[in-house]
């Protein structure tokens, strides 16, 4: 092991155990995804469940952290990753408030239950802020928090659904994990039953129907967040500085190996 530098393989899920707060540092560039990146995430997701092999793999890069503590506060600034971390957050967030605004539960709501609980703890910090699934989350500390020019937008639509404020990126992001669930949704039903009878069904039958197609994919996500989406994390320390680290990063237009790094 190199002094100065940690790695390790993690899950997005173990990473939310392990970093419980993450920060985009200052010098950080803003949000800045375009709609193919995002459908790309989306579908690499949702892709690794119908691989045959007994163990896919869904390789998301590195990740590189730095931890700082001022004031006896100890914070993990994200130095490479945000806009994965930030665009799977977003896709959490959409299937996290679409399964707790769906108002026909039926047999599907303990399943529903569990699976808010389970996603809701992705993306807000503490224990136990989320068992009632009809909890508001404005009390909640968002385990990623972004840079000054993106926060109060992305906040927004990760705690409360909504998203007022205007980003050139990060509203048309949000507005592109919206539709890709949505498709989601349909062309399960669709695949199911047929364009025609789907474009004939009635609202309570519709909404039954989309509950059901809702849990399956979020079961699914909870599948892929929890075993495949892995990332190589990366944790520097003295003597290397961050702020270089992140500057060779994207000098290079590419995310770098942890030799590149010793070097």
């Amino acid at each position: 092991m190199v002094a100065g530098i940690t790695t390790s393989d993690k899950t997005f899920s173990e990473l939310t155990t392990s970093v419980d707060r993450m920060e985009i540092p200052l010098y950080q560039r803003y949000y800045q995804w375009k709609s193919e990146e995002i459908k790309q995430l989306w579908h690499d997701l949702f892709e690794t469940t119908l691989d045959d092999d007994s163990e896919p793999t869904c390789f998301l890069g590195p990740m590189v952290f730095h931890d700082e503590s001022l004031a006896g506060r100890r914070t993990t600034y994200l130095v490479d990753g945000q806009q994965r971390t930030a665009t799977i957050t977003l896709f959490i967030a959409e299937v996290f408030h679409r399964l707790r605004e769906h108002e026909n539960r039926g047999s599907s709501g303990k399943q529903m239950g569990a699976l808010i609980v389970y996603l809701g703890e992705l993306i807000v910090r503490g224990d136990g802020l989320i068992d009632d699934v009809q909890k508001d989350l404005g009390d909640s500390e968002l385990r990623l928090i972004m840079s000054n020019c993106d926060r109060e937008l992305f906040e927004e639509f990760v705690k409360y659904y909504e998203h007022s404020g205007y980003h050139p990126y990060l509203y048309k992001a949000i507005n592109v994990a919206q539709s890709l669930l949505q498709q989601q949704i349909e062309s399960r039903i669709i695949d199911e039953l047929g364009r025609a009878a789907f474009e004939a069904l009635e609202e309570d039958e519709r909404e039954r129907r989309e509950g059901e197609a809702l849990v399956d994919i979020a079961k699914e996500l909870r599948k892929v967040l929890k075993n495949y989406a892995t990332f190589s994390v990366i944790h520097i320390q003295d003597p290397y500085d961050p702020l270089t680290v992140f500057e060779s990063l994207n000098s290079k237009g590419m995310s770098l190996a942890q030799s590149d790094l010793i070097k």
